[in-house]
């Protein structure tokens, strides 16, 4: 153990790296003030090559000894049935709330689930009451899992919970089955059933293939009396979910609040298709018979033939019309002089950087002049719900374009940009907030590079966030099962085309003093300090240390 102030730390190998930089620095020192800057020149190349095979050195026997040293999570206490068949148990805190799950019905394994139902402290309470359909004696197990830290970490033992008996009541809820708008792509509806307390609504898709499969499914059940009616028409917006072309239904069940008086009811017949390749192939048309020579005559009669939900959900699935999209505005923005830009404040860029901002789409919104993208962090901030949401950062995105503020777009905008700092890629939800406070929720695509990519038709206030996997009720909202939800895969076709954006001058981006140091970036970090204490005047040394971050590993 080593102390860094009031901090203690275990000791690893950036500890011994660290130690080793230090060392070295103050020996640059020292032969600074003495004088002698070629001396300081020889001696600091010898320095610096002994460090960095030390540093190999150090690397090498961490690597050996990491298993060794992982330390075991406790496991989870106080494991039960509640008596409303929730699952229940006493949360782990090194876990920051991932969880293996096991159920087993009549002895035999029934379900397995891993959630990441966030960093809880104290009583974790998860709903599996939707999925206890057949009678039968049931126990669940569940664990601490080390997906959090794997390297330190590794997960503890399952702990099972008692037996409990369920007997399916005679009552059962009915059945309902929804259908697609026509006009709107991507909605929903379906009626209510009598008695529900909450619905189980899955996202199945037929690819080319003609192989059908769940790519997502949602549930909540209120269990304070609620009882829903066929007279209500219920909505589910399923525009940011579908990011692939294809054919796709959905299937309802509707869930009981007390399984022990009324029993959940079966899943309804399966929807009639909503087929993305409708909108796309209809618009695959309109571009190989377009005249290219008249890119204003093109977006006029873009705007005339297709409403503007079918853009964005030609440009969310089809790489190849987003490729099309992409050279009509190159075009376009040359006959009119349209500039493009993105301009980031200064409290904004500690969370993203401006030069990894790209935009298909913003041109086609304005007339002439320049389009600029303005990020800034909002200076009245809406209130999220931390029962359901973990982390979060909220960013106002704003066109202006043709001297003015664009919040709603004639043309869909796709938008590349970094995931803010401090949010993490996964459970990663984007929600919109628009003028009525209402919020769309946009299941952004994960590129795997940091950033994430996502269309929209309207800009206003942008909150980031990291949904858990349990609400303030118990019910999960995105667990991961043996069949997991597939979220944002990427356009099928060609592949994403590249954008370049120019860099206002003078516009702000993301500076040391406010750049997040993360575990990956640490030893940069240290690198950059050792170097900011070797430079020195030979009219005498200056010390510059900057700001140093001790990173738990």
């Amino acid at each position: 153990m080593f102390s860094c102030g009031n901090l203690k730390c275990n000791n690893t190998k950036e500890d011994t790296v660290v130690k080793q930089k230090l060392l070295a620095a103050l020996m640059i020192i020292t032969l600074c003030v003495s004088g002698s800057a070629s001396v300081m020149a020889a001696e600091n190349e010898s320095i610096m090559k002994d460090v960095t095979e030390e540093k190999q050195e150090a690397e090498d026997t961490f690597t050996e000894d990491n298993v060794s040293e992982k330390n075991k999570l406790s496991s989870p206490t106080n494991v039960q049935w509640t008596d409303d068949w929730d699952m229940q148990w006493k949360c782990v805190p090194e876990a920051m709330g991932h969880y293996d799950f096991i159920i087993e019905k009549n002895g035999e394994q029934y379900e397995t689930s891993s959630w990441e139902i966030g960093n809880e402290d104290g009583i974790v309470t998860a709903n599996e009451s939707a999925f206890i359909m057949e009678s039968g004696v049931y126990r669940f197990a569940v664990r601490a899992a080390n997906d959090y830290d794997p390297d330190r970490f590794e997960a503890s033992d399952y702990v099972y919970s008692e037996e409990r008996t369920y007997v399916r009541p005679s009552r059962e809820l009915g059945t309902t089955v929804g259908y697609w708008d026509k006009e709107k792509d991507g909605i929903f509806y379906y009626n209510g059933v009598d008695g529900a307390a909450g619905y189980y609504v899955s996202l199945y898709k037929t690819d080319g293939d003609g192989n059908e499969y769940s790519i997502s499914g949602e549930w909540s059940v209120e269990k304070d009396g609620f009882k829903d009616s066929i007279d209500n028409l219920h909505t589910k917006d399923f525009t940011n979910d579908i990011k692939e072309a294809g054919k796709y239904r959905v299937t309802v069940r509707a869930l009981s609040g007390n399984i022990d008086e009324i029993a959940n009811g079966a899943e309804g017949e399966k929807s009639d298709y909503f087929d993305t390749t409708s909108s796309s192939s209809s618009i695959k048309d309109f571009f190989d018979n377009l005249d290219k020579t008249d890119p204003n005559a093109a977006l006029s009669s873009l705007k005339n033939q297709f409403n503007i939900e079918k853009i964005r959900t030609a440009m969310q699935t089809d790489g190849d019309i987003l490729n099309q999209m992409q050279e009509l505005e190159t075009s376009y923005a040359t006959q009119n002089g349209i500039t493009t830009s993105n301009q980031v404040s200064a409290e904004a860029a500690a969370y993203v950087d401006t030069n990894k901002i790209s935009m298909i789409g913003a041109a086609l919104n304005a007339i002439s002049g320049p389009v600029m993208l303005k990020v800034t962090v909002p200076e009245s901030k809406v209130d999220v719900d931390t029962n359901r949401y973990a982390n979060s950062v909220q960013l106002d995105l704003k066109l202006d374009a043709d001297g003015q503020s664009k919040d709603t777009l004639d043309v869909p905008i796709t938008i590349t940009m970094p995931i803010p700092a401090g949010i993490k890629s996964s459970h990663l939800t984007i929600l919109h907030y628009h003028a009525d406070d209402t919020a769309e929720v946009i299941s952004p695509r994960d590129n795997g590079d940091g950033t994430v990519t996502f269309t929209i038709t309207k800009f206003s206030t942008f909150v980031f966030v990291n949904e858990k996997t349990e609400t303030e009720s118990g019910t999960p909202a995105n667990p991961t099962t043996e069949n997991p939800t597939v979220t944002n895969p990427a356009p099928q076709a060609s592949t994403m085309p590249e954008v370049q954006t120019k860099q206002e001058e003078g516009s702000a981006t993301a500076s040391e003093e406010n750049q997040i140091v993360s575990p990956k970036t640490e030893q940069n970090n240290f690198d950059v300090f050792a170097a900011i204490i070797a430079f020195t005047s030979l009219g005498g040394a200056v010390l510059y240390a900057g700001k140093m971050k001790q990173i738990k590993k």
